[in-house]
Formats: C-alpha cells, structure tokens, sequence
C-alpha cells in the first residue's frame, strides 16, 4: 500500500506540475507538499536557481541522513522544491517514464543527476 502510494505521488507530481505549465506562463514552478516546513529565508532560492540548477529545495530539511542543510537539495523528501520552466518541461517526461522505479525524491535527485551538464546540479 505504501509503494502505491509512492508510486501515486510520482504521477501527481507529473499531472500537477504539467497543467501548471500549461497554464501559467511562470518562469518559476514550486512543488509543496502539505507537510512543508518553509526555510527561514526560502526567497533566496530565486538567487540561487538563476545561477543554473535543476531545482532548489525550501524545505527545512529534519531528518538524520541529511548532509547539508543550507539550501541544498539532499534527496530526502521533496516536499517543497522550485523549478525554473525550462528545467521542468525536460525532466516531466523523464520521470513520468520512470514512476514505478523511485520514489519523487529520488526521482527527481536521480533525473537532475543526470542532466546536471545541462541543468547544474540539484540544490
């Protein structure tokens, strides 16, 4: 039950995030999910995504394996991320190919992994 939820969760992620796309002209797309605890100083991540990366996280990050806290993107928990449109319209088909492999945050830190000559590295 638990992987179906998973799973789940992953094609939120791409319907969700695909209908924003189509309708917003945004440059800027933030996935955030109900168990958020915000950065104090979240708004610095437009700083830092026009600096070139995949995704820039928001959230506080409150668990034992994390290894950088400062706005970093550790893989644990994409509970709020921005994405910068471009970024977002290249890896949506990527792991929608992929959902029943990962879990989203694995996903995602996989997938910009992967084009980080392209995008930068996750953050």
């Amino acid at each position: 039950k638990f992987f179906r939820w998973r799973r789940n969760l992953v094609l939120d992620f791409v319907d969700l995030m695909s209908a924003a796309l189509e309708r917003s002209d945004a440059r800027y797309l933030v996935w955030l999910e109900d168990d958020a605890v915000l950065l104090p100083d979240w708004q610095e991540a437009l700083r830092i995504s026009a600096g070139g990366t995949c995704m820039v996280a928001l959230h506080e990050c409150n668990c034992h394996s994390c290894s950088d806290v400062g706005g970093k993107y550790n893989g644990v928990g994409a509970v709020a991320v921005l994405f910068e449109r471009h970024v977002l319209q290249h890896i949506l088909p990527l792991i929608r190919e992929r959902y029943k492999k990962l879990p989203l945050d694995e996903l995602l830190e996989q997938i910009c992994n992967e084009n980080a000559e392209q995008f930068g590295h996750a953050m």
